[in-house]
Formats: structure tokens, sequence, C-alpha cells
């Protein structure tokens, strides 16, 4: 399921045009053919089925580990300390 925008009303959400749209139209408007926008989709839909599906057969990682790498370490020996 996407966004379902509950904070900001429906009208609001439909007075945007598509990014997507547009810069495909842009492309279009530029010369790049049709067939190479439709192989460059097609190619993106591939990655992205390839890394969904890395993601559901991937285990789910140890509850120990679930802080890991959560917070940055704290900077030690700062330059202007101890001058």
């Amino acid at each position: 399921m996407g966004d379902p925008e509950r904070y900001r009303k429906r009208e609001e959400a439909q007075g945007f045009p598509d990014p997507l749209a547009l810069y495909r139209e842009r492309l279009l408007g530029m010369g790049v053919p049709e067939p190479t926008l439709k192989a460059l989709k097609a190619a993106e839909e591939a990655t992205l089925d390839q890394a969904v599906g890395f993601a559901e057969a991937s285990p789910w990682p140890d509850a120990a580990q679930a802080l890991e790498d959560l917070f940055a370490e704290p900077v030690r020996d700062y330059p202007w300390e101890g001058a």
C-alpha cells in the first residue's frame, strides 16, 4: 500500500502533475525513442523485482542486533580539545 496521504486533502494532491510522466514527455521531446523508454522501464521493473525478491527471501535479523548501527559512534579526540 502506498502513502494514504491522510495529512492533506485529496484536491491538493490532485493539483500536482506526475513528475515521471513529465520527464517521460521531456525525454520524448529530446528525441529519445519510445522503444528505448520501454526498455528502460522494463529494466527498472526487473531490478525492483529482484530487490524485492532478495528482501523477501532474506532471513530476519537476530533480535539482539536490532539496535546495532542505529546511532553513530561518539566522536572522540576532537582536534580543538586538549590544546
